[in-house]
């Protein structure tokens, strides 16, 4: 009788903690909002300056990481970050940016792509993917 009683307490506490740990790790993603909501913010401006870059001002000095001391991209908070990756052929047609913002402990990216160049000239018309990014079906292009 006694060994049955401690048998069912031990299983009792073994869940109940298995239980506590649980909820403290869902506790902790859904504190972590902010963080993720910067990182998401932070990815997207690494997209918009690249591209502003690639448009507007590609002879110029522009940097949108802000790994590098000189970055032009600067936020308020010193624990936000972006870094970018273009692309792009040897003619220097855009390919693909990728862009990863993080926060704190959260890191976010977002992957822009356009149509790739064929070995004809011309482009390919589903567009092309950068190299390790699976293409998501039903993701929207730009």
């Amino acid at each position: 009788m006694m060994l049955s009683v401690l048998i069912i307490g031990t299983s009792i506490l073994v869940f109940s903690t298995i239980g506590g740990y649980l909820m403290l790790q869902r506790l902790r993603e859904a504190s972590n909002i902010v963080g993720t909501t910067k990182a998401i913010f932070a990815a997207d401006s690494g997209i918009e300056c690249e591209l502003y870059r690639y448009n507007k001002l590609a002879t110029s000095t522009v940097d949108c990481n802000t790994a590098s001391g000189a970055a032009t991209l600067k936020f308020d908070d010193s624990q936000v970050g972006v870094s970018t990756t273009v692309l792009t052929t040897p003619s220097g047609q855009l390919i693909s940016i990728q862009s990863i913002g993080s926060s704190i402990k959260s890191k976010r990216a977002f992957l822009f792509t356009t149509s790739t160049p064929s070995t004809t000239g011309g482009a390919t018309p589903g567009g092309g993917v950068a190299p390790g990014w699976p293409r998501r079906p039903g993701r929207p292009r730009f």
